[in-house]
């Protein structure tokens, strides 16, 4: 929580100097949410860092870093209008950029649609670099992935029984399939419980949840050229909408709780000091 505070941040930019830029990878959300009985706090993870950050300051007062931007990393393709209502509060890794100048794509065209140009591994040929992961599901938990090479016999038996998830509407780079067919949620945890007593693919203990009531099994084929490919454009496109400014998600620079607007997406943005170092308290 240390290397969150405005403090830290005033060292940063320090640092970096007048051109540079300070870049952090924040996991928080737009929005606060429901779960269960609690109130999910990663919001204020997120505008907490927002607010520290823009509020490193030199000894006179002179602010260091008054710009932020948020690209927010998503993994499906998003459109619409309806886009950011639908995941503000979704908790997710956001990239945020802090600077002395404006990074808003009004004032920096020019390098937004460089970034829109960028390909990630660009060369790469897709469908070479995949993998195979199978996952339990229950009641109210899922269970660490596992590798199909873990259970290559089950795997290469029962991958025709699985059927597709999602209709087809998911991300590109990965495929999502399941059976909630008895005998192959059975020879699926069969084949995990084998390879953990022949300690196969470095499994040593239980993987976390296969030794519970597993009722679902899903599998995930990834191409992980794909997938930096898709994330960099849905990202990168979305983060061009005003509402991933700074003033937009918490207000202007000199924040105030008793002027807060209806407009920003974080109304109760924390400051994080070296006084109150809090950062890590909504993480929990």
């Amino acid at each position: 929580p240390h290397l969150m505070t405005r403090e830290f941040f005033a060292q940063c930019a320090e640092l970096v100097g007048e051109e540079g830029i300070v870049m952090a990878n924040v996991i928080g959300s737009y929005g606060s949410a429901r779960i269960g009985t609690m109130i999910g706090q990663q919001h204020k993870v997120l505008g907490g860092a927002l607010r520290s950050m823009r509020d490193a300051r030199r000894s006179d007062g002179t602010p260091l870093l008054p710009h932020a931007w948020v690209f927010p990393v998503f993994y499906a393709p998003l459109d619409g209008p309806s886009t950011f209502e639908q995941n503000r509060t979704g908790s997710r890794n956001n990239i945020v950029l802090a600077s002395r100048t404006p990074l808003d794509p009004r004032r920096r065209e020019a390098a937004w649609q460089r970034l829109a140009a960028y390909q990630p591994l660009p060369g790469l040929p897709t469908g070479l670099w995949t993998s195979r992961m199978y996952q339990g599901l229950g009641e109210q938990f899922s269970t660490a992935l596992i590798p199909a090479e873990t259970i290559a016999e089950a795997d290469a038996a029962l991958s025709f029984r699985f059927r597709p998830h999602g209709g087809g509407d998911g991300p590109g780079h990965y495929s999502d399939h399941r059976s909630d067919d008895g005998e192959v949620v059975s020879r699926i945890t069969s084949a995990v419980a084998e390879a953990v007593r022949a300690r196969r693919g470095g499994l040593h203990t239980a993987p976390v949840g296969w030794d519970g009531r597993v009722t679902t099994i899903r599998r995930i084929d990834t191409d992980w050229v794909r997938l930096p490919r898709e994330v960099w454009r849905v990202s990168v496109g979305f983060a061009r909408q005003p509402t991933n400014g700074a003033d937009m998600l918490v207000g202007p620079p000199d924040w105030d709780p008793s002027r807060a607007s209806a407009l920003w997406a974080i109304q109760d943005a924390p400051l994080f000091t070296d006084q109150k170092p809090n950062a890590d308290i909504w993480n929990r």
